[in-house]
């Protein structure tokens, strides 16, 4: 069983998300991480409430970022397949549950004349000052606690590839 380290970082949002397809039952869950020493943010998939295999990785939001820009610049639709490159690992629902988030997240739109697939929003473009704003409003309430109360939010994931 392998888990992801999170123990150098901050959890700062967790959320359940609707999968892609109609016809899917049950919700994503997912979790946005940041360090705080350098400020770096992550997303995690945590659980898919009805089965199916998903890698419970680390996905650095500026590797996202990056893949987003290259696909908007070509100023086509795309299918959830595409992001596929940003995981290390291979499980066939990664792509289309992180396009799920990502629409959770208003990064990415259903095509309005090919529901099935996906552009990026013009929210791409503010999303990680937007994540790192809830970081800082978070460091700002714990410099306003007493120094004995502070907390650190862990959490250890599961196998490589989990079965929710």
């Amino acid at each position: 069983m392998q888990s992801i380290d999170t123990s150098h970082l901050t959890l700062i949002h967790s959320a359940k998300c609707a999968k892609l397809s109609d016809k899917a039952t049950g919700f994503l869950a997912y979790s946005v991480w940041a360090n705080p020493e350098n400020q770096e943010l992550f997303i995690s998939l945590t659980e898919n409430e009805n089965g199916g295999y998903f890698s419970p990785e680390l996905l650095p939001v500026a590797d996202i970022i990056t893949a987003l820009t290259a696909l908007a610049a070509s100023q086509k639709p795309f299918y959830a397949n595409s992001l596929q490159s940003i995981f290390v690992g291979k499980s066939a629902n990664n792509a289309s549950f992180l396009a799920a988030v990502l629409k959770d997240q208003g990064i990415l739109e259903a095509d309005l004349a090919h529901p099935r697939f996906n552009s990026v929003s013009a929210n791409v473009h503010t999303w990680q000052d937007t994540l790192l704003s809830l970081l800082n409003g978070q460091q700002s309430q714990e410099s306003a606690k007493p120094s004995n109360s502070k907390t650190k939010v862990a959490k250890a994931a599961s196998e490589s590839d989990i079965q929710g």
